[in-house]
């Protein structure tokens, strides 16, 4: 945003005394490729378009991942039409590289697996979600914004003199601004009420 806000300058509201520390840093560091999404649906298109993302920027920072794959398995031959729906899905939402491993390319790549058959998606990463939030307050800080921890917020509203927004924080301190963004994991339900969403 301060990049291409029109000069607005960013502050992030952290509720906690550090940035990742509940979803973003206790999570399993999947990258996802976008597999399972509704084909044309935007979480689809986000999803393909955020997990290239996620390795360029990686890549430009040299914060750590890998790129293990993963196998979607048919244990059983009941299981083959909802895998070749899967397969499909996952072509329709452009997933870089996926193919359909028959039992025996499966246990070449993971010994002792067994299935009739899988998806073998090669684009599926594993990161430290935290490294990367912390590498998002550094840029934030370099680009003369804020991020300042221990402030959870709890109000929202329009300010009647100003008609700015008015975000009150846990803490005492205030904050108005003319334009707020609330992305907040796993309490976005919570703060999307704060601001009257549901």
């Amino acid at each position: 945003l301060s990049r291409y806000g029109r000069g607005r300058g960013v502050l992030v509201l952290e509720k906690e005394g550090s940035v990742g520390a509940h979803q973003t840093g206790h999570n399993s560091g999947v990258i996802h490729a976008g597999i399972y999404y509704r084909p044309g649906s935007v979480k689809a298109r986000a999803c393909v378009q955020g997990m290239k993302r996620t390795y360029i920027y990686c890549e430009e920072r040299g914060i750590p991942f890998k790129k293990p794959g993963k196998l979607i398995v048919a244990t059983r031959e009941s299981e083959m039409d909802r895998l070749r729906e899967l397969m499909e899905r996952g072509i329709q939402n452009s997933v870089p590289g996926l193919v359909m491993v028959q039992r025996e390319e499966m246990q070449e790549l993971q010994p002792g697996l067994e299935g009739v058959a899988a998806i073998f998606s090669p684009e599926t990463g594993i990161v430290d979600w935290r490294r990367v939030a912390k590498e998002f307050s550094r840029e934030v800080s370099n680009i003369g914004g804020h991020v300042l921890t221990d402030h959870e917020v709890i109000s929202i509203e329009e300010s009647q003199c100003s008609g700015h927004v008015l975000v009150q924080c846990k803490n005492g301190r205030s904050v108005e601004s003319d334009l707020v963004i609330t992305c907040c994991g796993l309490h976005s339900d919570r703060v999307a009420r704060l601001t009257g969403g549901r």
